[in-house]
């Protein structure tokens, strides 16, 4: 008989936002939960058409909106509070989005580092040339 072990989470994920802010999120969402909230999300990224220069800023504001409702609805009551209270740039506010798409989203554990790798191989030079002398 063959045996498979899951566990699940019991302790919360933590975002951690300079030195002072900590947020943090579920431990674990059922799949549908996670759908459910996902799906409003997407719904106010359909609203957002056309390029650069036809897109209506209140759409985009909206979007926003939508994202900062959509990892709120993610985290703790007491992170969540204190999250619906604070405004972070852009770029604060996607790497939030992919660390919970990541938990979440159904990716394995350890399937993806949690930062880029510097120690990476330089990629091998194409078979068949020759490399230049300096």
């Amino acid at each position: 008989m063959a045996t498979k072990r899951f566990s699940l989470n019991t302790v919360p994920h933590v975002v951690e936002i300079g030195d002072d802010i900590r947020l943090e999120l579920l431990p674990e969402i059922n799949g549908t939960e996670f759908l459910d909230r996902f799906e409003e999300l997407q719904e106010a990224y359909k609203k957002v058409e056309g390029g650069a220069e036809e897109v209506d800023v209140a759409q985009l504001r909206a979007t926003m909106d939508a994202i900062h409702a959509f990892l709120r609805s993610l985290m703790l009551p007491e992170s969540a509070a204190q999250f619906a209270e604070m405004s972070f740039p852009n770029h604060v506010m996607m790497g939030i989005f992919e660390f919970a798409m990541e938990l979440y989203g159904g990716g394995s554990e350890g399937a993806r580092p949690s930062t880029s790798s510097r120690g990476s191989v330089s990629r091998s030079p194409r078979t068949g040339t020759r490399s230049r002398a300096n």
